[in-house]
């Protein structure tokens, strides 16, 4: 019967992950993830409170908040992650990491933007919905 035998001298030096190196591989998928599940709880608060009707106070300010969170998340959650594969790959190579900022999707910024605009459509129409309460 063979044996493999360990000779400590024969084998390549392997250089094991730290934990600086964990944290900088978690950080390239973790922004990202937060983003879209702040998203997710954002818009299922919405729709729940949009249920007693759409020109609510409480609706035109999360519709306006979950603007907000799209566009500042859909901004800088590829930025975080792009510096933390830069610097993990640092952790592995050093020098060879380029440190030029990373592409942003325009696609989540956008559709922020245009909440915060149908936000302001919102705030006017409670605006009007309050003041034909008030004549009628």
């Amino acid at each position: 019967m063979l044996t493999a035998r360990r000779d400590s001298r024969r084998l390549p030096h392997r250089r094991f992950a730290d934990t600086g190196q964990y944290l900088w591989q978690a950080l390239t998928t973790f922004p990202g993830f937060v983003v879209a599940a702040g998203a997710f709880f954002l818009l299922w608060r919405l729709l729940w409170s949009a249920r007693a009707g759409v020109y609510l106070p409480r609706v035109a300010r999360q519709v306006r908040f979950l603007g907000w969170w799209l566009l500042v998340g859909g901004l800088l959650a590829p930025q975080i992650e792009h510096v933390a594969m830069m610097r993990l790959l640092d952790t592995v190579a050093v020098g060879e990491a380029g440190h030029l900022p990373g592409e942003i999707s325009l696609v989540v910024p956008l559709i922020g933007l245009g909440l915060l605009a149908l936000a302001s459509i919102l705030r006017d129409g409670v605006r009007m919905r309050e003041d034909l309460e008030g004549t009628v």
